[in-house]
């Protein structure tokens, strides 16, 4: 008979510690997908914590939970860093609702500098699509980053915004589907504009991929314009369905351009940079991300980061 004994790491090291970013709007199985992986480094005898929003209330004050009511035992907290001591034996954090921890991009961080697997689930903006920049000043430090989507409660289609059915203006406010549904692109604009109409198939997108430097953001070599701004070409790309932009980061108007463009019914992949040489999150991405409506990518490299 074939046996073995698998030993844990007796020491955590930097090496063996990274981030893992879960984004997307609300019911898109965040939680869900966050405790899925979590339960597989619990079958691999890793010993794992995990920490949730101490005013989210809805279900439990200790425990963290999914909308269908799938729970796990949990460290309520405000900040991360209140509750670092209680995470000091973990090799797996698992962080629920990054977008309410203010500290989340540095003390994950930290953790994933001891060491630590850190997996964070969060939205990526909020109810007016605005972007949570804690969350997204994560994606630098991150080795492995993706968006969900929900489904749209307006037509049936991918979702990847959150829409909120009440009149009430603060950012934080805490709730189920009593108060947000999820939306795709097309049904968020038309409820926003006060009716519905019937999905259109033509209603555009916008696909990030971001990674490091040779990290294969580009892959091929294609024929295209040259330009410093969107806005100087912004006419002749109006005659083309799919449009690629690489160096997404060099653009200052990439933003805006690449919304108007979707919003008309174009599909637009942008290929850039999520962070700087030294690991700081690119402002322009950072505006970009939120507005996503299907895909996020990142790729990785060797090394991971780029100097």
């Amino acid at each position: 008979m074939l046996s073995f004994r698998w030993r844990l790491p007796t020491a955590f090291t930097m090496a063996s510690g990274h981030i893992q970013l879960i984004l997307g709007p609300m019911f898109s199985g965040k939680t869900t997908e966050m405790l899925r992986r979590l339960n597989r480094y619990k079958l691999a005898n890793r010993t794992c914590r995990i920490v949730k929003y101490r005013n989210d209330t809805r279900y439990a004050l200790d425990h963290v939970a999914t909308h269908d009511l799938q729970m796990q035992e949990a460290i309520s907290a405000v900040k991360v860093a209140d509750v670092m001591d209680e995470l000091s034996e973990a090799h797996v954090v698992a962080i629920d609702e990054g977008q309410f921890f203010d500290d989340i991009a540095e003390c994950s961080e930290n953790l994933a500098n001891q060491g630590k697997i850190v997996i964070v689930s969060a939205l990526d903006g909020d109810f007016n699509r605005k972007r949570f920049k804690n969350v997204l000043d994560m994606c630098p430090f991150s080795e492995d980053v993706i968006k969900l989507n929900a489904v749209c409660t307006g037509c049936g289609e991918d979702a990847s915004f959150t829409k909120r059915l009440t009149s009430n203006t603060d950012l934080e406010l805490i709730g189920g589907r009593e108060m947000y549904t999820a939306m795709c692109r097309q049904c968020y604009f038309d409820v926003s504009q006060g009716f519905m109409k019937s999905h259109s198939p033509s209603c555009g997108r916008i696909e990030l991929i971001l990674g490091p430097m040779f990290s294969g953001k580009t892959r091929l070599m294609h024929d295209g314009v040259i330009t410093t701004h969107i806005a100087n070409v912004f006419d002749e790309l109006l005659a083309y369905k799919v449009i690629a932009i690489d160096e997404g980061q060099f653009f200052p108007d990439i933003t805006e351009y690449c919304e108007r463009l979707a919003n008309m019914g174009k599909i637009v992949i942008v290929a850039a940079l999520d962070g700087d040489y030294s690991r700081k999150v690119l402002f322009l991405f950072l505006v970009l991300t939120f507005r996503l409506s299907t895909a996020f990518v990142s790729l990785t490299a060797f090394p991971l980061f780029s100097f």
